[in-house]
């Protein structure tokens, strides 16, 4: 009798993306044919077969590269009878910590004569997920001379002038905290923040 078909029993819906070393994907049976199977993936290296019918992963998978695989198997009975068969196999998308802040400034040029609750600049928390849609709360710290509203950084001080001696330009620097609101996770940059001397 011949192989009519392949199935695979996974160990779970999908793979998730980040998991290192090897992982077992599920185990694959044939209908049919006669035991016992030798089973080989034909199409790619990124699978491999283990125990015989065990199907594991081979890379470390990134849902944003590549979410769904798609894997010729071939199985070949005891006869000598062979079938092939494409299997899909999903990657799930896991909530990824953030990576970087970045502050878009309002100018490149910042002038030393900048009055009170005047906006510098727009923070950015940079979120490798696709689809990510988490909510970021902003917090400064090391300085009396900036506050944070929302995402914004805000001047909260109306003389720098006086910070000004004979120097052209001063800089001020900056601790910002970034802190995902579901997930609790933040990171923490410094920023060097430019004035200009009018």
């Amino acid at each position: 009798m011949l192989p009519i078909d392949i199935t695979i029993i996974l160990e779970s819906l999908n793979e998730n993306e980040n998991e290192e070393g090897e992982k077992k994907v599920g185990t694959l049976n044939t209908i049919d044919g006669t035991p016992p199977y030798n089973y080989i993936i034909k199409n790619t290296n990124l699978f491999f077969i283990k125990n015989n019918n065990e199907i594991f992963t081979n890379k470390i998978f990134n849902y944003e590269e590549e979410n769904i695989y798609n894997i010729l198997i071939k199985v070949t009975d005891n006869n000598n009878q062979k079938f092939e068969k494409q299997i899909n196999i999903l990657i799930n998308d896991i909530n990824e910590n953030y990576t970087d802040i970045t502050l878009i400034l309002e100018n490149n040029t910042i002038s030393n004569n900048i009055t009170l609750g005047t906006t510098i600049g727009t923070f950015f928390t940079d979120d490798p997920d696709i689809n990510g849609n988490n909510t970021y709360s902003y917090s400064i710290s090391n300085t009396s001379r900036f506050r944070i509203e929302s995402n914004n950084l805000i001047t909260n001080y109306s003389y720098f002038y006086n910070d000004f001696d004979n120097e052209n330009e001063k800089n001020y620097n900056i601790t910002i905290t970034s802190t995902d609101n579901d997930s609790g996770y933040s990171i923490i940059k410094n920023f060097t923040i430019i004035f200009t001397k009018l």
